[in-house]
């Protein structure tokens, strides 16, 4: 079964908590408006059945987040960030795991979303990956990542489950947000001539998308399409 995660990383930086929320607020806005599929309606809780009921307004975030700071016992370590979870339905094949990490400042962590699309979407409808891509375009915007992708979870496992090796990421995938200082490892110009469907410049790097669709590990002209432009940037694999 192939199941499909939208990932962003973002580089420590010392922020405001007033800045911190006000992004991830923002990314919850830009997830809801997808529709219902991604729709943050529920907080992570240990019990699904306990779960509270998110109301969509920025006060409720903004407590949830700061309760969601790093901490150990009574120690607290706010240059780890703070974390916050939802997810989208109490149907579990239709319900989106959503992860938020922001306001990571130690040097050795990166700040993270994490969106595990729901199974019953069907990422490979027309209209589905044209919304996806839009989404994943905005949340480049909003997030302010320095690398992003949609992954097949399967097909990630060619790779050994590595997503990032040696600096670099380890494959593209689907769709890929390379920030600027990967852009500059690989050259501007070799990234241009691989054959992507679209190259554009978006923030401070390039949003890059292998294909029309999402990778169909089974498909063995998706593999060997991702094979050939991984050799073509001199990618780990």
């Amino acid at each position: 079964m192939q199941r499909h995660t939208m990932i962003f990383w973002g580089k420590p930086k010392r922020e405001s908590f007033k800045e911190i929320s006000q992004r991830a607020y923002h990314v919850i806005q830009l997830l809801d408006s997808f529709g219902e599929e991604l729709k943050p309606k529920y907080f992570t809780a240990f019990k699904k059945s306990e779960a509270e009921q998110y109301d969509g307004t920025y006060n409720t975030l903004y407590s949830h987040l700061k309760r969601g700071v790093n901490r150990e016992g009574n120690v607290v370590f706010e240059d780890l960030g703070y974390k916050i979870s939802f997810f989208s339905s109490m149907d579990d094949e239709r319900s989106a795991g959503i992860r938020l990490t922001l306001g990571v400042s130690h040097k050795s962590f990166v700040n993270t979303l994490v969106v595990n699309l729901p199974q019953a979407v069907d990422v490979y409808s027309k209209h589905v990956a044209n919304n996806l891509t839009n989404l994943f375009k905005e949340l480049i915007g909003a997030f302010n990542p320095f690398w992003g992708c949609i992954v097949n979870d399967l097909n990630v496992e060619r790779y050994e489950g590595d997503l990032y090796k040696n600096h670099l990421p380890s494959t593209v995938h689907w769709l890929n947000f390379f920030g600027e200082d990967t852009v500059n490892k690989i050259g501007l110009d070799k990234i241009k001539q691989a054959p992507f469907q679209e190259v554009v410049e978006v923030g401070s790097g390039y949003f890059l998308k292998l294909k029309e669709y999402p990778i169909d590990d089974f498909s063995s002209e998706d593999v060997a399409l991702q094979a050939e432009v991984n050799r073509f940037l001199g990618l780990s694999y």
